[in-house]
């Protein structure tokens, strides 16, 4: 078992074999549905830039595809998320901001590169707003993982962040669209329903489930393979190096951070269900590294056997939900 799975993780053939699969289900869902064509270009685009994050990093030890093959498993697990233009697009921007902000680690003086990453920042955030949140954590990311935060740098960030806004302000000045302005900042603040909720405490907690269950399932199974991997990555640190391990750190972070809101967004009546599956991508784009570390050097009995549970945990919540909608078609 042990040489089967350490040959699934250095194994060439993986990305192909991952590829090839996903191939068949994209193939699928685009003849039941072809609009969805331009989501399947973006899913290429996140898949490479997956696989650039973990090469240009060199976040697993050995010779590994294991981080974008991991992501293209958890993506077709989660077909809501692939037929959502938003989510898609964010991940996107997202991958690019990880990508700029990993590239200044321990360089204080590439301020270009901390604009870069605040200015894909700053275009997520204008599909979604609450994303603007996430600055915070990127600061403290930056300041004791990648230890390249200084005056400037935050600098750039604000800049970053707010360079999208100012390109689309002539716009609304010119045409008049205020609507769009107040929307965005109506985006920021709970609603009145939502604070009359509080101050009835039987309003707080959901009477059913927030999701359906397969959906439920799948989610679940991604946040309990990040924490999974947090546990094992903090238990064997110590094998990689610190480069290595400041950039998981990043990840451990905002993958705790989100999840948290997450949870809170299900829970809590904020009813907000695009902003949760756009954190739940996010979550999932951090989850990848992190199980991909697990599966290639994970090394008692146990854990082997976990691995290939969730193999077969995830490649059934993939192939039921496509054989239940093709029953209805």
């Amino acid at each position: 078992m042990r040489r089967f799975q350490n040959n699934m993780g250095a194994s060439r053939l993986a990305l192909p074999v991952m590829m090839l699969y996903s191939v068949c289900l994209w193939g699928l869902m685009l003849l039941a549905d072809y609009t969805l064509w331009p989501q399947c270009l973006i899913f290429l685009v996140n898949t490479y830039l997956m696989m650039e994050l973990n090469n240009r990093n060199a976040l697993m030890r050995r010779y590994s595809r294991m981080v974008s093959c991991s992501y293209i498993a958890f993506m077709l697990m989660c077909p809501w998320l692939l037929r959502n233009m938003e989510v898609m697009g964010i991940q996107t921007f997202f991958l690019l901001t990880m990508t700029l902000l990993f590239m200044t680690y321990q360089e204080h003086s590439r301020i270009g590169g901390k604009y870069g990453a605040y200015l894909f920042l700053g275009i997520a955030a204008m599909i979604w707003p609450p994303l603007a949140f996430a600055l915070p954590l990127l600061w403290i990311a930056d300041a004791f993982f990648l230890m390249s935060f200084s005056f400037k740098s935050w600098l750039a960030s604000l800049l970053g962040l707010a360079t999208p806004m100012w390109c689309i302000l002539p716009y609304i000045v010119i045409e008049g669209r205020y609507e769009l302005l107040d929307a965005w900042l109506d985006a920021l603040v709970l609603d009145d329903s939502t604070i009359q909720a509080f101050r009835d405490i039987n309003t707080i907690l959901p009477s059913a489930l927030p999701l359906p269950p397969m959906k439920l399932a799948a989610e679940s199974l991604v946040l309990a393979m990040s924490v999974t991997g947090m546990i094992h990555f903090l238990r064997h640190s110590s094998d990689d190096k610190i480069h290595v391990r400041m950039l998981f750190n990043v990840f451990n972070l905002i993958a705790m951070a989100f999840s948290l809101a997450l949870v809170l967004l299900y829970v809590l009546p904020l009813n907000d269900v695009p902003g949760a599956d756009i954190l739940f991508g996010i979550i999932l784009v951090c989850a990848s590294p992190l199980t991909a570390h697990y599966i290639n050097f994970t090394s008692t009995r146990l854990t082997n056997i976990s691995v290939i549970i969730a193999m077969v945990l995830v490649l059934a919540l993939t192939i039921i939900p496509l054989l239940q909608e093709w029953t209805i078609l």
